[in-house]
């Protein structure tokens, strides 16, 4: 793919260079970026200046695959540009980048935000569609910027007709697809959140597709405990009253179609697994969601360093000595959300995929749901 494009704006050119975040293998199939290497995005942003500069370039724009999060009171639109609670990979990105760069564009993280880091703009535009950033830069002769400011409109679908092509397209494809994601799977007690809600870092919808995991697996063997990645999980699992979940429903929660492999580890294996998913200091828990053959504990201690407690197993003590077979979808099993702890499973079976497996239990045990309450991890 090409580094940048340079475009001409009025009386100046401008250069575009585009960056995806170092910590792609993390998120993506390993298999799927074989041979390629992803560098740290400032020194990358960095070496092109000479060249942008020798296309004549006089203003350069960085656009980025990374970026940061918001706190509390953190707002779309911040007039101060302030963003004081924002935090994040962005903000030692754009400290160390090239003051040739007249604003950041990011993405990645799903926020909308308009700030400004070291004095130099920093944008996002939420996720979906949902927002977008109107930017305004000024420039003297030599093309430096004197002032920058944005603003982040959100889009509001209603308000605007649709484009003619891109509506006969969706329609078309709605029209090819609807006995597929009509197709009704089960009527369901009531929905699932997939968002864990303290002390527990666990949620429903993840207990429930990791329950489905374990319940397909042990239809081809043995399986003591199933993991699901909790960024895995796309959507809400909404239930109207009713009217039954349909195809269309569950893809959008789990769109990518992972295998399911099943895999064994030592308990002192899954104790490191554990124990490195622990958020450390102010960190916001994000836990692997586990299925119901496993329980534990964690507190903060008093170094602001995590610590595990009790771990059981079916209801037992985990052994760190003995084997266990754990279930995992293909992206864990490669070290992908950086758990590389299942890259040491050892006698992998491939055994089908996510998809059929949360089908499967939805059909054959609706009342699942109402079985996959948070709790199963517990902050004391």
């Amino acid at each position: 793919l090409p580094t940048h494009v340079v475009r001409q704006a009025g009386a100046l050119k401008v250069a575009i260079a585009g960056v995806a975040t170092k910590e792609t293998p993390s998120v993506i199939v390993a298999r799927a970026i074989q041979g390629i290497r992803f560098a740290d995005e400032a020194d990358t942003l960095n070496a092109l200046v000479p060249k942008l500069k020798a296309e004549g370039a006089q203003v350069l724009v960085a656009v980025m695959h990374e970026g940061g999060v918001q706190g509390p009171g953190g707002e779309a639109n911040d007039r101060s540009y302030a963003c004081p609670t924002l935090t994040g990979r962005v903000l030692d990105i754009a400290k160390r980048l090239d003051p040739a760069y007249a604003v950041v564009i990011g993405g990645h993280t799903h926020q909308a935000y308009t700030c400004k880091i070291n004095g130099r703009l920093v944008v996002q535009a939420g996720s979906y569609g949902g927002w977008i950033t109107e930017t305004h830069l000024k420039f003297d002769a030599a093309g430096r910027v004197i002032d920058a400011q944005a603003i982040n409109h959100p889009v509001l679908q209603s308000a605007y007709a649709p484009n003619p092509a891109l509506a006969a397209l969706v329609a078309r494809a709605a029209a090819l697809t609807e006995a597929a994601r009509l197709k009704p799977v089960a009527t369901l007690p009531r929905g699932a959140t997939r968002s864990p809600k303290e002390p527990h870092g666990d949620s429903t919808l993840g207990n429930l597709i990791a329950d489905s995991q374990l319940a397909y697996a042990r239809k081809y063997g043995p399986a003591d405990i199933a993991f699901m990645n909790p960024g895995g999980i796309r959507a809400e699992l909404v239930v109207e009253s009713g009217k039954a979940t349909t195809m269309s429903d569950l893809l959008a929660i789990q769109p990518f179609g992972n295998d399911i492999v099943a895999l064994t580890l030592t308990g002192q294996q899954l104790w490191d697994i554990l124990q490195r998913q622990l958020p450390k200091g102010d960190a916001s828990p994000r836990m692997l969601q586990p299925s119901s053959t496993l329980r534990y504990r964690w507190r903060s201690g008093a170094d602001g360093m995590p610590q595990l407690g009790e771990i059981l197993v079916n209801g037992q003590p985990l052994e760190r000595t003995r084997d266990y077979r754990v279930v995992v979808n293909n992206f864990l099993s490669e070290g992908g959300d950086a758990q590389a702890g299942f890259k040491h499973g050892r006698d992998r079976a491939v055994l089908g995929t996510d998809i059929d497996a949360l089908v499967e239990t939805l059909k054959e045990h609706p009342d699942a749901v109402e079985q996959a309450a948070p709790g199963r991890i517990l902050r004391q």
